[in-house]
């Protein structure tokens, strides 16, 4: 196996952080623990901690002033600063950040992290020489009219309660920040050698019925000894991360580095049984973040947790699922007032609780009830897509049963009445590709830029693409499970019926037509390639006709930098077999001029989603198993060395294997649930297996791929077959 390095994950800053504050993706330092974000930046005086918590809302629609909010501010003084030098860092290894500090003869540093689990960070500043004076404060963002801001001294603790209540509100919320000093107050002077640790508590609502009272409690609570005993905790469950799964690029160091903090980003924002984050994260420096910070279902959610599955981290994508099944009952409501329809009908814009963010009204005020749909009927399956990804991800029984079928099972409920049966093909009418404002079933007032639009969309193709993608997993669902056995035939029959593909000449080539009917082609997103991924029903394994016709279109479309396409653009090439030098070429362009020193990728479409992109992308040129046949470095230049341990491929399979000098070496695999692993052979000639000592045989298919049967828990080892 090549050597296998983390690369960059210290990252420093220097002493100038750009575009923070703002309202969308910060530029500084980050950290968090799956439920709080810290953004760190500089200030005259001397540095200060944006912070905000997954289920911290302002329930009135986005439109109002709603969404997600900041929960507190938290600000280090340091009297004489604006004569010294300072640089910030950030630490993925550890989760933590922080500043060093130099004026004259006084050195001090000061640094925060998020323990995981808990609901406490810990601030620690310290003097290396000379004498440091020091203010800390904690305060919250009032500049929002909705929200009121209470600030108090409770015992040795400083409190600060961020509330959105009301009758304007559907719902109250609250967000107490405490500060209490360990072994200090909140203003002194270290002498060299010294410091001093804080605990900074943040509760809401949703946690406590007081959160004033239990944040100054948790706080109360911390000893120095208990700060230390959390690092030390958070270190180790940091390294144990770490250790899920692991790249190694020699030739490509800043992909390479921006695949780790992709997962640091995402680990600082989701965890198991958490509130999910919104489109910024929990790293909002604003009370007005773009589109209220919310969940935005035709895309934009989905999209952060693509990288994780085929990553192996399935328990940062649990925070996915929880506000997609809140939202189910409102969406069949939807469906049932506004189309009379079963099943799901999904607005755009949601949020934790059911909450639906977005407005129903025009721009110039009048009511609308289509406005929140953007015209598509789309959403709900949109959104379907990381349920099946997990699903064949780890063949879980118990998810599949609680989470990933009923909430399928329901999608189709909804195409089963809304398609239109004619001339022999389900017809998905009026039901738009892009996002076409103002809409009712049949006239269109603007599109999603401000322009006229001229009719309503017929079979959009990600529409058809989901769809599709639906059945196919449902009707294997529902094998797996024994279940309804009696409405399979009509869902294989709907399979088979579906539209197939409107072709259009553009750029001397056949390429897709966006529609069969209205929008043909747009010049900005990847929808129409969409069908590769993230919905994954084309790829090698299609049939050359069309998998000539939508590399063509790849082709012709050309999205390697696009407002919304990363996250989606760059994989989808991968499922298709694009040139991988070009793929690489274009996603190191994209990150010399789109990435942060933080490890965000920027573009105006959204903030988290862009954090899958180089991750799914990336495992996927160094091994797929999506259409049931495991290749290993598939879309990989052979001449570029790589490395890959347990990435996480469908059918439940952990895989490694390297890449040396054009030869595949190292594999093995670890099967969790058992079955029958396809594999395209890596080598020519025979292949050994290796199980516990013993070699297996390893029989062929008629089209020559190499069938290994394998047992739950079961390792295997794959090599060329020693030669006589």
């Amino acid at each position: 196996m090549l050597q296998k390095e983390k690369r960059n994950l210290f990252t420093e800053f220097g002493a100038f952080v750009p575009n923070t504050p703002n309202q969308a993706v910060p530029n500084g330092p980050v950290c968090g623990n799956g439920d709080i974000g810290a953004v760190m930046d500089l200030t005259a005086a001397g540095a200060r901690f944006w912070l905000s918590k997954n289920d911290f809302w302002c329930y009135r629609p986005a439109q109002k002033g709603g969404g997600m909010k900041s929960a507190a501010l938290l600000t280090v003084d340091l009297p004489g600063f604006g004569g010294g030098e300072a640089a910030l860092w950030q630490d993925a290894r550890v989760g933590r950040i922080g500043m060093r500090y130099e004026n004259g003869e006084t050195r001090g540093a000061l640094s925060l992290s998020a323990p995981r689990g808990e609901g406490v960070l810990i601030l620690r500043i310290g003097c290396e020489a000379g004498e440091l004076p020091y203010r800390v404060s904690p305060d919250a963002l009032s500049e929002d009219p909705l929200c009121s801001v209470r600030r108090e001294t409770a015992a040795d603790t400083l409190l600060v309660v961020k509330s959105y209540e009301g009758k304007e509100m559907d719902r109250d919320s609250r967000c107490a920040s405490a500060l209490r000093g360990l072994d200090g107050g909140a203003e002194g002077v270290l002498a060299a050698g010294q410091s001093v640790c804080f605990a900074v508590a943040l509760v809401t609502e949703n946690e406590a019925p007081d959160p004033a009272a239990a944040a100054v409690s948790r706080a109360g609570g911390m000893t120095p000894a208990g700060a230390e005993a959390l690092e030390t905790a958070n270190a180790r469950w940091w390294n144990g991360f770490w250790q899920t799964s692991s790249v190694c690029l020699p030739d490509r160091p800043e992909i390479e580095r921006i695949w780790y903090l992709s997962h640091y980003i995402l680990a600082c924002c989701c965890d198991r049984d958490k509130f999910a984050p919104g489109i910024f994260g929990n790293f909002l420096t604003s009370d007005h973040p773009n589109w209220g910070g919310d969940y935005h279902l035709n895309y934009n959610h989905e999209a952060p947790f693509w990288g994780l599955y085929s990553s192996n981290r399935i328990d940062l994508a649990d925070a996915y699922d929880r506000p997609v099944l809140e939202y189910m009952d409102k969406a069949r409501e939807n469906a049932r007032t506004q189309l009379n329809c079963r099943g799901l009908y999904s607005k755009v814009g949601v949020g934790p609780f059911g909450y639906e963010v977005s407005a129903m009204f025009r721009p110039d005020g009048s009511p609308n009830e289509q406005r929140p749909y953007w015209g598509q009927k789309s959403n709900a399956s949109y959104a379907a897509v990381n349920f099946i990804m997990r699903y064949y991800s780890t063949l879980d029984r118990r998810y599949l049963e609680e989470r990933a079928y009923p909430y399928l099972l329901a999608v189709i409920d909804f195409w089963e009445d809304y398609l239109v049966f004619e001339n022999g093909r389900y017809m998905d009418k009026n039901d738009f590709i892009h996002e076409e404002g103002d809409v009712g079933d049949h006239a269109v007032e603007r599109d999603w830029k401000g322009n006229r639009s001229v009719k309503p969309d017929l079979n959009p193709v990600v529409s058809i693409a989901l769809i599709r993608m639906t059945l196919r997993a449902l009707i294997d669902m529902s094998r797996a499970l024994g279940r309804d056995e009696d409405r399979r035939e009509k869902w294989e029959y709907m399979l088979a019926h579906l539209p197939g593909y409107t072709t259009q000449k553009r750029g001397g080539r056949t390429v897709l037509r966006y529609t069969e009917k209205g929008r043909a082609w747009c010049d900005d997103n990847s929808l129409g390639i969409q069908s590769a991924f993230p919905a994954g029903v084309e790829g090698l394994d299609s049939d050359p006709a069309t998998l000539k016709l939508l590399r063509d279109t790849l082709a012709v479309m050309a999205r390697w930098e696009d407002y919304n396409a990363f996250p989606t653009f760059y994989t989808a090439a991968v499922r298709l077999g694009a040139d991988p030098g070009e793929i690489l070429r274009h996603m190191e362009q994209q990150l010399r001029t789109h990435a942060y020193p933080n490890g965000f990728v920027y573009y105006g479409g959204g903030g988290i989603e862009c954090c899958s992109a180089v991750p799914s992308a990336v495992n996927d040129m160094l091994a797929q198993n999506y259409a049931g046949r495991l290749r290993l470095f598939p879309v990989w230049d052979r001449s570029e060395d790589a490395a890959f341990e347990n990435l996480r491929v469908y059918g439940a399979f952990l895989v490694s294997a390297s890449l040396k000098d054009g030869v595949i070496e190292n594999v093995r695999i670890v099967s969790e649930k058992g079955g029958t692993l396809k594999l395209v052979p890596p080598w020519q000639g025979a292949v050994e297996a290796v199980h516990e000592g013993r070699p297996l045989p390893l029989c062929r298919d008629a089209a020559g791929d190499l069938m290994l049967e394998t047992v739950p828990g079961g390792a295997y080892e794959l090599s060329p077959a020693a030669r006589d």
